[in-house]
């Protein structure tokens, strides 16, 4: 398996942010799927031409979080993650709220006296 994530260098975004926000997408739209082998750190440090901790800071937070499994001398894996409870669908259907901010008008005199309070 060849990952291959398009890493802006020139970005304000941290490279293992943006490899950690990757692997994570894939893995949530299952393009990666539970019980893939991932490749070593070595192997995507080699592919992606970036730093060994760029690979391992976004590994170490991906399987902090649950969405790698760590196999001692094996290497890393995709850890099957739980879906969410509603469908897509369901959730643009679902209730919504609606806040009215709510707006008071002060109006205070030179001498500091209250002269006028309206609640909109």
């Amino acid at each position: 398996m060849e990952l291959t994530p398009f890493l802006q260098k020139e970005s304000k975004e941290p490279l293992y942010s943006q490899l950690y926000n990757w692997i994570k997408k894939e893995i949530e739209e299952s393009r990666l799927s539970p019980g893939m082998k991932m490749p070593s750190i070595r192997q995507l440090t080699l592919h992606l031409k970036v730093s060994r901790n760029t690979v391992e800071a976004a590994y170490q937070q991906l399987q902090s979080e649950g969405y790698l499994d760590s196999v001692p001398r094996s290497g890393m894996w995709v850890a099957e993650i739980e879906k969410p409870l509603l469908h897509p669908i369901a959730k643009e259907h679902s209730t919504r709220l609606e806040c009215k901010p709510r707006v008071s008008l002060w109006l205070i005199s030179s001498m500091g006296m209250l002269i006028l309070r309206n609640s909109l």
